[in-house]
């Protein structure tokens, strides 16, 4: 697709690309049942910015499902530390009490 030929997105790691392409052709087949030529948009310009939008999601999610994972992974090693820490000190510990 021309969009990847952009570079923005010339660059990137071939498997990325692939999976980009992937998301471009979904979203420019749902973007195409919307297409009305009598608003004075070409076809080409109207699938162009549909692939550039789905390109730039795609990144964008990418981004966010990085930060979620290491979220997730700090919060583990945070209670693992603690249960860690539970049996290292060798002291009883209330059942009620906050952390």
């Amino acid at each position: 697709m021309i969009v990847q030929e952009s570079p923005k997105f010339k660059s990137k790691p071939k498997y990325e690309r692939e999976e980009m392409l992937d998301e471009q052709y979904f979203d420019l087949m749902k973007g195409l049942t919307n297409y009305d030529p009598s608003r004075g948009s070409k076809l080409f310009s109207y699938a162009y910015r549909i692939a550039w939008v789905a390109a730039i999601h795609y990144y964008t999610n990418k981004i966010d499902d990085f930060k979620k994972k290491q979220a997730i992974e700090k919060h583990c090693n945070e209670e693992f530390e603690y249960y860690l820490n539970e049996f290292i000190d060798h002291k009883t510990r209330n059942i009620n009490e906050v952390k």
